[in-house]
């Protein structure tokens, strides 16, 4: 199984694909409302679940990072950027 396989890319996509279609909600929250597509519920409640989508993509941030095939350098972010757990030990 190559790097492109497996249950952790699986679940970076569901992530990634859950994050995105959120904010796209969110950017037309009011067209949703005025045609009945989502619900004054779902629209309450749809800045937790965008709050809550970003921080279960934490965890995916450096793979995601590095699919896009960038060069691993030290100076392209500060070290708190990678483990900021670690860094604020």
């Amino acid at each position: 199984m190559d790097e492109t396989e497996g249950p952790r890319i699986k679940a970076l996509l569901s992530a990634t694909i859950r994050l995105h279609m959120l904010t796209l909600v969110r950017q037309h929250i009011a067209w949703y409302l005025m045609n009945g597509c989502v619900s004054d519920q779902a629209a309450a409640s749809l800045d937790d679940e965008f709050d809550q989508a970003v921080k279960d993509y934490v965890p995916f941030m450096n793979t995601a990072v590095s699919g896009l095939g960038l060069f691993e350098t030290s100076n392209r972010v500060g070290p708190i950027a990678r483990d900021y757990v670690a860094f604020n030990s």
